[in-house]
């Protein structure tokens, strides 16, 4: 099966994007929907107060849909946009695949790069720097003071392993970054 896709530049996306005008009446109504739908997660509890050993952040899920519904009645949102991101940055808050949220103009395109992440630690303390997956393994197997480096894997959060560097096997880990709103 072939798909037909078109690659658009992201900064064209970007201003499609953002040319969306914001309807802050729908944006509320949506707000209360999502507020009442949320009200069914079994795990509200656990994100607002989660246990000592919890490997994320707390998260407020209704107080964060109550501080977006602020800033809707405060007019804060200049496009679509900027309103469904923050609202997905919300979600994206619980660290939770059973709490997701695909709509509207976020819906409407896919962000892509044409290359593989990973982000490595040198020694497992320091934080973990991003770089572009082959340029690592090339400048590694040129520069590498050590024969191990330590990845740092979203399973492997509480303890460090380390994996022996070779060219022909490799762990990765693709990283983002969410601002909590």
């Amino acid at each position: 099966m072939q798909l037909n896709r078109t690659v658009f530049n992201a900064t064209t996306v970007y201003q499609c994007l953002t040319s969306v005008p914001f309807n802050g009446a729908i944006s509320s109504r949506f707000i209360r929907y999502y507020n009442d739908t949320l009200q069914f997660h079994s795990t509200l509890g656990y994100l607002k107060q989660p246990p000592a050993e919890y490997q994320q952040p707390a998260t407020d899920l209704i107080a964060g849909l109550g501080r977006i519904q602020q800033a809707i009645n405060d007019n804060l949102f200049p496009n679509q946009y900027s309103f469904e991101a923050t609202l997905q940055q919300l979600i994206y808050s619980a660290h939770d695949a059973h709490v997701q949220l695909v709509s509207g103009a976020l819906a409407a395109f896919k962000f892509a790069a044409p290359f593989e992440i990973v982000s490595v630690s040198k020694d497992g303390i320091e934080l973990p720097k991003v770089y572009i997956f082959c340029k690592f393994i090339l400048l590694s197997v040129c520069y590498s003071e050590s024969k191990y480096l330590i990845f740092r894997q979203p399973i492997s959060w509480k303890t460090r392993q380390k994996v022996p560097l070779t060219t022909g096997h490799h762990q990765q880990s693709h990283t983002s970054t969410v601002n909590q709103y």
